[in-house]
């Protein structure tokens, strides 16, 4: 065989391969809204490598020959995925094929958006006007493009936002279907999220809380945006994972409305499921009602909400030691808990700084300031029973303004009768001294003036 009949055979394989390398490259899925966001993706359906260089995005905003595509691997492997984006940097860190196109595709009126490489067309869509907005995208879903919430390289889902009557575009252009893209036909559901929580905070304390999602089909969200609002002023956005835990603090008491949604992507402003539950937040009233001697030095903590309360990692702590309660310490409404010197190690040293802190070490209760007048506690240690003598305790924050402008009335007025008596004894010396000095004078010897001295 001639090497010109060699070399001939090689030429038709090489671009009989390529043509069909050429022929199983599609358009897959168009986002056209906003216009300055807009990307189309491409699926490489073939079992050979493809050169991204070559190809052209052609729409209303490009010139005859097409936009370019660049900042490319230039490679798209078999069966994959290539976003052509109009701004790359919305896809950070993401793992397929990223390119950049300066595309145009019109937003306000009917487009078609073809992809060529050289003068050849290897695929056309038509975009018809508002076949894809708030926030979706137009996706080949089965043989039929419909609008439905984005999937940049992955595989297209149908949307459960999408309704019967939205309009399905026939692609006759497209005879058989991507093995990848075929689906099997299932039951689809909406969109679920929930929220795990206690509905019960206190103020100043963080307390738990956790949320997570379900997909059309009931599977777990991996992909997208979960959004929290607290009704505090503050939020919280993350990515959507399987479970999303975290803590907050209230810093107020009253009932706060907390919502929790999930957006399938950022170029969306409409949630695709949401969620709320009201907590209530109270002021954290737990007290140290009374502590032990030197011999037996427990403390006690009395809880007088009307609600059990989550002690957990809250902490007793004094200028010489700290006592953490342990997890999962509840104590109930008007209850009380002693605690042995054995267990938290004080003793009565620790009394005159003696306070009890929420696990932000935030001071809930001073023992010796908040105690008017300090409590007498003795203990029964053949019963152990404790019996006290004592006057009810006043928390420090609970005096009143009242009972402080009394004590100041009482000391104003033992005052004002002092500066009564010392006026009188002044006005009784002034009235005296007038008195003697006049009696003086009426007393005094005739001037010798007045005599007159007679001879015998």
């Amino acid at each position: 065989m001639s090497k010109k009949l060699i070399l001939a055979l090689v030429a038709v394989v090489f671009l009989f391969k390529f043509g069909l390398a050429e022929a199983e490259v599609i358009i897959n899925e168009i986002k056209y809204s906003p216009t300055t966001k807009q990307w189309v993706e491409i699926y490489n359906d073939g079992n050979d490598v493809v050169d991204l260089t070559q190809y052209k995005i052609l729409d209303a905003g490009a010139a005859v020959n097409g936009h370019s595509i660049s900042l490319c691997s230039k490679q798209l492997s078999p069966h994959s995925y290539a976003i052509i984006a109009k701004v790359p940097e919305d896809f950070s860190g993401s793992v397929f094929t990223l390119c950049k196109s300066p595309l145009g595709i019109k937003s306000t009126a009917d487009d078609t958006v073809v992809l060529k490489i050289g003068s050849s067309s290897i695929d056309t869509v038509s975009v018809p006007e508002g076949s894809a907005v708030n926030g979706n995208s137009l996706q080949l879903i089965g043989s039929s493009w419909t609008g439905a919430t984005p999937t940049p390289g992955e595989e297209n889902q149908p949307s459960s936002n999408n309704s019967d009557e939205e309009e399905n575009i026939s692609n006759d252009e497209k005879e058989e279907i991507p093995e990848p893209k075929k689906q099997a036909v299932q039951k689809l559901q909406k969109s679920k999220v929930q929220i795990v929580s206690t509905k019960l905070a206190y103020v100043g304390v963080p307390f738990p809380m956790e949320g997570s999602g379900t997909g059309i089909l009931g599977e777990k969200l991996t992909r997208g945006v979960y959004y929290w609002n607290f009704d505090d002023g503050d939020f919280r956005e993350v990515k959507a994972v399987i479970k999303d835990k975290f803590t907050h603090t209230y810093f107020y008491p009253g009932d706060y409305n907390v919502t929790f949604e999930y957006y399938p992507n950022v170029f969306t402003d409409t949630p695709d499921a949401t969620t709320e539950i009201t907590i209530k937040v109270l002021e954290p009233k737990i007290l140290i009602s009374g502590v032990g001697e030197a011999s037996d030095f427990f403390i006690e903590i009395e809880n007088v909400t009307g609600h059990e309360a989550n002690l957990s990692n809250w902490v007793l702590g004094s200028d010489y030691k700290v006592f953490t309660l342990p997890k999962n310490t509840t104590l109930s409404s008007n209850k009380k808990m002693i605690i042995s010197p054995r267990v938290s190690h004080f003793s009565i040293e620790d009394k005159s700084s003696l306070k009890l802190m929420t696990p932000e070490r935030e001071v809930v209760f001073e023992y010796m300031s908040s105690a008017v007048p300090q409590a007498k506690v003795t203990v029964k240690k053949s019963s152990s029973v404790v019996i006290k003598e004592e006057q009810p305790l006043i928390a420090a924050k609970d005096l009143t303004a009242a009972s402080i402008l009394g004590q100041s009335k009482k000391d104003s007025n033992s005052s004002s009768s002092f500066s009564f008596i010392i006026f009188l004894l002044f006005m009784g010396a002034s009235v005296g001294g007038v008195y003697f000095i006049r009696r003086h004078r009426k007393m005094s010897p005739t001037p010798a003036d007045d005599f007159e001295i007679l001879d015998e």
